[in-house]
């Protein structure tokens, strides 16, 4: 049997692929970051979160450094109080030793001019300042810390004396020429030299006590800056302007930091004020000591140069008072007048009566001794007392404490 032949398999043709359809991209929603955006943002940096045991730290250091400055004051103004006492004393004490000290330049030229004209009214002038000398030295004696320490000065004050006894004698009797050079020697060997040796009280003498307090008014104006640096802290934490219990610790402490500042400047005024009446009392004594150089010129004429000579420089020390207190300035003008016409003199007799002429002396001595009285101390108010200053400080310290306790004890309660 024969095989009938294959029939053919139909072909068959799949059809040809049809592309897809553009796609669009995709718009991101308005607000939707891009994924690349997303990839570089930064991140943000988070806030500090407050702490409550950074505000307990803070607390407790002000406290503690309130404390600790506040006692160191309290400290400063007592040990001050009694250094003061001590000042006080010194004080009375050279202003004793300054009156005496005009009294006898004065008591010199009264004396000087009474030898010049033993006639005239200088010797009664010369006995009634000898007198008041006595008294002065008793008084300048019983404030001195040592009365033994006057001795000298007493010593030479008696021998000073002596002298112008003997010479106004001589020029009374005639029989000789009055000796006016050693009654000049034993007023400037043996009675300023003594007295020169007090000059007062000076910065030196105060500068252990002032350095003290000043210290402690350094470290209250740091207590505020504390104070201030606390409440920047506090609001940078809390996201606060201000802590109402932080800036009323930091007015308390401001307060008794103004009340050093008050204790302290007084202090120092003090010591301003009697440097201006120990000048102003060397330049009481220099007047009477500069008519006395020009009667010198007269008594002793042997001794006319280095008496005008001395005069002169006087002058120079009283021309530089002048220029700190210009009230002064026109009667030391006469005076500086008068020694020009006592240089310039054409003979002995009119150089005499010029120098026998106390007016331009009486008068700028009198000017200037109103300005000591207006100036002078009064020792009794001198030494400041204390316990205002303590209770003062004391009272800012315990308002800042408990301020600061209140003001950080409700930050801390708060992020508890």
């Amino acid at each position: 049997m024969s095989t009938p032949p294959a029939r053919p398999r139909p072909t068959t043709t799949s059809p040809a692929p049809v592309p897809p359809p553009p796609t669009r991209p995709a718009t991101p929603r308005p607000g939707t970051p891009s994924p690349g955006a997303i990839a570089t943002t930064t991140r943000r940096t988070p806030s500090p979160t407050p702490s409550p045991r950074r505000f307990r730290v803070i607390r407790a250091a002000l406290i503690v450094y309130t404390l600790v400055v506040t006692v160191f004051g309290v400290v400063a103004v007592t040990a001050a109080q009694t250094e003061q006492q001590s000042r006080a004393e010194t004080i009375t004490h050279a202003q004793d030793v300054r009156d005496l000290r005009v009294e006898v330049a004065q008591a010199q030229a009264s004396a000087l001019a009474s030898l010049l004209d033993p006639q005239g009214g200088d010797w009664t002038t010369y006995q009634q300042v000898s007198s008041t000398i006595d008294l002065s030295l008793l008084t300048a004696a019983a404030s001195a810390s040592h009365p033994s320490d006057l001795e000298a000065t007493a010593s030479g004050i008696r021998q000073w004396r002596d002298d112008i006894t003997v010479a106004h004698n001589q020029a009374t009797s005639a029989a000789s020429a009055p000796d006016a050079t050693t009654v000049d020697t034993a007023y400037h060997t043996q009675v300023v030299a003594a007295l020169s040796g007090d000059a007062g009280v000076t910065t030196d003498d105060q500068a252990s006590w002032i350095t003290v307090v000043r210290f402690a008014l350094g470290l209250f104006a740091t207590a505020v800056l504390v104070h201030l640096l606390a409440m920047v802290v506090m609001a940078q934490r809390t996201h606060r302007v201000i802590n109402i219990g932080l800036a009323i610790a930091m007015l308390a402490v401001a307060g008794a930091t103004a009340v050093l500042g008050i204790y302290d400047a007084r202090s120092s005024q003090i010591s301003v004020t009697d440097s201006r009446v120990a000048t102003l009392s060397q330049a009481q004594a220099d007047t009477w000591d500069i008519q006395s150089m020009t009667l010198m010129a007269v008594v002793a004429p042997d001794t006319s140069a280095s008496s005008l000579a001395q005069a002169t420089s006087l002058m120079g020390s009283l021309a530089t008072a002048a220029s700190t207190f210009p009230d002064l300035a026109d009667s030391v003008s006469q005076v500086s007048s008068r020694m020009s016409d006592v240089t310039s003199a054409a003979d002995d007799a009119s150089r005499a009566a010029l120098a026998l002429d106390a007016t331009p002396w009486q008068a700028t001595a009198a000017a200037i001794g109103a300005d000591i009285d207006a100036q002078r101390l009064d020792t009794a108010t001198l030494v400041v007392s204390s316990l205002w200053y303590v209770v003062a400080l004391a009272s800012g310290c315990v308002v800042a404490i408990i301020a600061t306790l209140a003001g950080v004890h409700a930050r801390i309660k708060e992020y508890s």
